[in-house]
């Protein structure tokens, strides 16, 4: 066989005679003599007969196929983004036959099929796709992983005195926010005390998750001194 369009050399031996090639199975003068024939450029897989003959008589004509395979090509491969450290899923899509894949250019096959399961990957890096359809491989096609970092976010506590509001910021700026409350600001302002998150989103789309305690100071005590025999009084 051959991947794609062009010529084919086939073999036929024999003990005895000579031995023709012909286009159909009855009929027709050989287009060959000899042990080798060399078809013309083909494009799809054709048949072609050939027999022995001597000089009293000529075999059964043999069927003989010319094969041709289509090497096949990746119809769809993307880079693959992840939010931080992990394991990445990667599909491609052979127009025929099935998929291989290699963590580098010129490396063993690490996994077949039309997805693959990479180990965790830590920092860009990129695999390689090979579509192949019977022993017919196309071109190693790149397939970038891309490690995004997500926002870095540390927990907050902070204090309130009420009846006062306390101040809250997700301390990142230039990202998208979505707080517990239902809010999308950067900042809120809280009449309460409690558990306040914030989930921070990148321009990548990586999250991560603020938390923010508020807690109620001590109320201070005002003690007042009276000017009499017996001590003070407090309020």
């Amino acid at each position: 066989f051959r991947c794609d369009s062009g010529i084919i050399t086939l073999q036929a031996s024999a003990n005895t005679g000579t031995i023709n090639w012909y286009t159909t199975a009855t009929g027709v003068t050989p287009i060959e003599t000899g042990s080798n024939f060399t078809t013309p450029s083909i494009s799809t897989t054709t048949t072609y007969y050939v027999e022995t003959t001597t000089l009293s008589c000529a075999s059964r004509r043999t069927a003989v196929e010319a094969k041709i395979n289509i090497t096949p090509t990746i119809i769809n491969t993307n880079s693959v983004p992840n939010c931080g450290p992990g394991l990445f899923t990667l599909k491609a899509t052979p127009s025929a036959g099935t998929i291989n894949w290699y963590s580098q250019i010129g490396g063993t096959v690490v996994g077949t099929g039309t997805s693959f399961t990479t180990p965790i990957i830590s920092t860009n890096t990129t695999y390689y796709a090979e579509a192949t359809n019977n022993g017919c491989l196309s071109a190693k096609t790149p397939i970038d992983l891309i490690v995004y970092t997500p926002p870095a976010v540390t927990d907050q506590q902070v204090p309130i005195c009420i009846p006062e509001t306390a101040h809250l910021d997700a301390s990142i700026p230039n990202m998208t926010y979505l707080w517990s409350t239902g809010q999308m600001s950067q900042t809120i302002d809280v009449p309460t005390t409690g558990i306040y998150t914030v989930e921070v989103f990148s321009p990548e789309n990586c999250k991560s998750t603020k938390t923010i305690t508020v807690f109620e100071y001590n109320k201070p005590r005002l003690f007042r001194i009276l000017n009499r025999r017996k001590g003070f009084s407090k309020f």
